[in-house]
C-alpha cells in the first residue's frame, strides 16, 4: 500500500509519548492535533486495537474545563465525550527545547536529538524531540509555564527573588 503524502502520525509524537507530556503538564488547550479516543462501539468496529484517533481541531472547537482536562466541543462521537490528548507537531515541540538543542538523522533511519547534557533517540522526529523533553521534565531541568518552557533552577532563582509564593 502506498503511504499517503501527508500522514499526520508521521508529524506529531506517538500516543504513548503525548500522554507522557500531559501527565508532566504539557499544555493542552488551543488547537491544532489531538489523540481522541474512540468510543468501544466505534473501536470495535473500524479497528479494535486502534483506540486512539489523530483530530485536527481548531481552538473554537475544544473546551478547557477546570480540571485541566480539554474536551472535544462537538464530537461526532459525542455519546461519550472523553478527555483530549494534545499532540503536539515537531515544531511546537521545538520552540520548547532549550536553544541549544540539536536533532539529526541517524544512518538507520532514526533521530537523535541532543541538548543539555541528554541525548534520546526516536523513530521519527517529533518522537525523539518529544523524548527529550520529558527527560528534561522528569530530570526537573525544565518547567511548563505559560510563556513557555523554563530552566526550573533559573525560575525558582527569580520566583524568590521577586517575593513571589508558587
Amino acid at each position: 500500500m502506498k503511504k499517503p503524502i501527508f500522514n499526520p502520525e508521521d508529524e506529531v509524537p506517538s500516543f504513548d509519548l503525548c500522554l507522557k507530556l500531559k501527565k508532566l503538564g504539557y499544555p493542552q488547550e488551543g488547537g491544532g492535533w489531538y489523540w481522541e479516543e474512540l468510543p468501544d462501539d466505534v473501536c470495535l468496529q473500524s479497528n479494535p486495537k486502534q483506540r486512539w484517533i489523530l483530530s485536527y481541531l481548531s481552538s473554537s472547537q475544544i473546551t478547557a474545563m477546570e480540571d485541566g482536562e480539554v474536551y472535544r466541543m462537538s464530537s461526532p462521537y459525542a455519546r461519550e465525550t472523553k478527555p483530549l490528548v494534545k499532540a503536539p507537531s515537531g515544531s511546537e515541540i521545538e520552540r520548547w527545547l532549550p536553544s541549544m538543542t540539536l536533532m539529526w538523522r541517524l544512518p538507520d533511519g532514526r533521530f537523535c536529538c541532543c541538548g543539555e547534557f541528554e541525548v534520546v533517540v526516536g523513530d521519527t522526529e517529533p518522537n525523539a524531540r518529544a523524548r527529550m523533553l520529558v527527560q528534561l521534565r522528569l530530570r526537573e531541568k525544565w518547567i511548563f509555564k505559560q510563556e513557555g518552557c523554563v530552566n526550573s533552577e533559573a525560575y525558582e532563582q527569580a520566583r524568590d527573588s521577586w517575593g513571589v509564593e508558587g
